[in-house]
């Protein structure tokens, strides 16, 4: 009788290793796809933190008042589309009238760049 309940607990002993094996690669299965989701939905480019979306010459991203200044109209005109936003393109208009216009007054100092 007591090499058949020690039989037993080797058996269940074998299967608790097993389920702790499954549990352990089921969990780390887990944090794999949740990391590659998370990956996913970080935000890249110039676009996703509120900016126009477009990377100057320099790497860096643009600002709204830098736009028509560094970039030009259209904006692809010296910058890289990186999930442009909605109003880029006016935005860059507007920038280089207003540029124009500070030239016109010989008010362009560099300054805010």
């Amino acid at each position: 009788m007591t090499a058949c309940f020690v039989e037993r607990c080797e058996v269940i002993s074998d299967c608790a290793r097993f389920a702790g094996r499954v549990v352990l690669t089921a969990a780390a299965a887990i944090v794999i796809v949740l990391a590659v989701v998370h990956e996913a939905d970080a935000c890249q480019g110039c676009g996703c933190r509120g900016g126009p979306g477009y990377r100057a010459p320099n790497g860096r991203c643009v600002s709204w008042a830098q736009i028509g200044r560094i970039c030009g109209s259209p904006p692809t005109t010296h910058c890289a589309a990186e999930g442009p936003n909605a109003g880029a393109d006016e935005a860059a208009q507007e920038g280089q009238r207003i540029q124009r216009l500070k030239d016109a007054a010989g008010k362009n100092d560099g300054a805010g760049e």
